[in-house]
């Protein structure tokens, strides 16, 4: 697994584990698994399912480290099967590695220790810094979409203003729209009655001179 591995699914499906050889005398140690854990949701409250996952895998790694012999990674099991805080585990496990191993020292243990606290340090190291990596992506796309939606949305609350004022205006018009025509439509009708009136006047007077006409001469 790469450290990106913890951060990504990937879609291949993990590969069965190889076993460390029961005697350790494989000449090159294993390192942390290549199989595919869940990934790591940076910020959640509901961590649990990713701490087990990620302990998981840190035990796997460890067991990885393995090397050749009976040194500090078979004493530190043996301490952890009868339990860390149980003071008579380390006595126990010191005499019955030494029977196997005859140059265990404890200074030779603390010594060993060294290698796994180092190596398990990198892992961690790797690990967050690839999680930074990934945390600081998503945030950069997380604030430039965020960014990109606050500029739309302003882009539409100038539209929607605009419209809206163009909806007054037209509101205002049309609420206008009678004293700005009904004046000249009043003035058309008053000439047109009064030319129907004047019409019918000299009608009338011509046809009165009409009758006369027939009447009197």
């Amino acid at each position: 697994m790469g450290f990106k591995d913890l951060w990504i699914v990937s879609d291949k499906k993990p590969k069965k584990e190889e076993s460390v050889q029961e005697n350790n005398t494989s000449s090159t140690p294993l390192k942390f698994p290549v199989n595919n854990i869940a990934p790591v949701s940076v910020g959640t409250t509901n961590c649990e399912p990713h701490m087990d996952a990620v302990m998981s895998l840190y035990e796997k790694g460890f067991d990885g480290l393995n090397k050749p012999g009976v040194e500090f990674f078979e004493y530190f099991k043996s301490v952890v099967s009868v339990g860390v805080d149980n003071a008579q585990a380390y006595t126990m496990a010191f005499n019955m590695l030494r029977s196997l191993e005859g140059s265990m020292t404890k200074d030779s243990l603390l010594s060993q220790s060294k290698y796994y606290l180092d190596e398990i340090e990198k892992v961690h190291q790797g690990y967050l810094q690839n999680g930074l990596d990934k945390k600081r992506h998503i945030e950069t796309q997380k604030n430039s979409e965020t960014e990109q939606l606050k500029t739309d949305l302003n882009m539409l609350k100038q539209q929607l203003e605009s419209v809206q004022t163009q909806i007054s205006i037209k509101e205002t018009a049309l609420f206008g729209i009678d004293a700005k025509y009904n004046p000249e439509i009043e003035t058309i009708g008053c000439k047109m009655s009064a030319n129907d009136m004047a019409k019918d006047k000299i009608l009338n007077t011509i046809n009165k001179v009409v009758s006369g006409i027939n009447t009197n001469l």
